[in-house]
């Protein structure tokens, strides 16, 4: 008998739900929560500098958001919203569609008056569309808009306000030190650094290091089975340099702690790690990391307060234990932590 899903569940004060980010990059909210003890403390996330020790290694995802939502018009009238999720070949991309009527294969729409694009075939709830002429990361720059989550737009809507002064999602949902374009979705334990912190962190001698995940489908799809066991991961493309490899694996051998900025780098180095070596190199991955689960190379996690009965909850509570994790969530709620992409955080030690 697996674990029931809902046995990963919540309740959320609607008024917890970040609908915007902070004012400010890093004026957040840090939980401190002990996985052994079940401990917790609270802190400002800027305190973070203080709160890691010297020779910890921290270990960040690179990757850049596109602008991977993009409007399209039907010949009906009616509008369809298109995810871009990874492309196929030079012109075909996986998305992901969301119309005002029925989608078929041979449906045909238009994205201006230059580009329109085809639903060449469907599985499940993904499509292969093509696009004509194809798209490159400049024109999917100059058509898209930012990816945020349905769960955002939903709130703004409710909040009947565009967006606050001053905060630019195109700005906010990066990181600052994103790199490489390949993401439908940002990597949001990273969003609450700063320059300022992260040279804090290396004059700490606190080590900085980068992996790529192309955030995708995998990361943020919804569980919809009553028992996770039966719940499938979507492979994501993970990249580790020799470099970041090689330093990972010496401080593992020197009993430092890696801690991972995320779960999607907890997730990359899992899946890379091979007789107790994280290895680098390109690969995919659809590692399901839940309850049960041996880490083998992460020894704390920075992350954000994920939805409820999520792919990403149940990660987090393989990590630190389910009662420990939601008695946290508990705790978070109580004290007004602000919850999930542009919310509060948690540093699990």
């Amino acid at each position: 008998m697996g674990i029931k899903t809902e046995y990963f569940d919540f309740t959320l004060p609607d008024e917890l739900l970040a609908a915007y980010p902070s004012k400010k990059r890093g004026d957040d909210r840090l939980l401190v929560l002990e996985r052994k003890s079940g401990q917790i403390r609270h802190h400002d996330f800027n305190e973070i500098v203080s709160i890691l020790k010297k020779g910890d290694i921290l270990v960040f995802n690179d990757v850049r958001v596109r602008k991977c939502r993009i409007f399209a018009g039907k010949t009906t009238g009616g509008r369809v919203e298109i995810l871009l999720l990874r492309p196929l070949d030079k012109n075909t991309w996986l998305c992901l569609l969301n119309s005002s009527g029925a989608v078929k294969t041979g449906d045909i729409y238009t994205i201006n008056e230059n580009i329109n694009c085809r639903v060449e075939s469907r599985e499940e709830m993904f499509y292969n569309v093509s696009f004509d002429p194809a798209l490159d990361e400049r024109l999917i720059e100059e058509l898209g808009n930012i990816p945020l989550p349905p769960y955002i737009v939903k709130k703004r809507k409710k909040l009947n306000k565009e967006s606050i002064e001053s905060i630019s999602d195109e700005l906010r949902y990066q990181t600052v030190f994103a790199d490489k374009i390949s993401a439908a979705a940002a990597p949001t334990a990273g969003l609450h650094f700063t320059e300022e912190i992260i040279e804090e962190l290396k004059a700490k001698d606190i080590a900085c290091l980068f992996v790529t995940l192309d955030v995708g489908w995998g990361t943020f799809a919804p569980i919809k089975t009553d028992d996770i066991s039966k719940h499938t991961m979507h492979a994501e493309t993970y990249r580790i340099t020799k470099s970041t490899a090689d330093q990972i694996n010496k401080a593992k051998a020197e009993n430092r702690r890696v801690i991972a900025v995320g779960t999607t780098v907890a997730r990359t180095l899992e899946a890379s790690c091979i007789d107790g070596r994280v290895n680098p190199g390109e690969g995919n991955t659809d590692i399901f990391i839940s309850p049960g689960y041996e880490f083998k190379v992460i020894d704390a996690m920075i992350t954000n307060f994920h939805t409820p009965c999520s792919s990403l909850l149940v990660m987090i509570s393989a990590f630190a234990g389910r009662d420990t994790v939601l008695d946290a969530y508990k705790e978070a709620i109580k004290k007004g932590y602000r919850f999930y992409s542009y919310g509060d955080a948690m540093f699990i030690e």
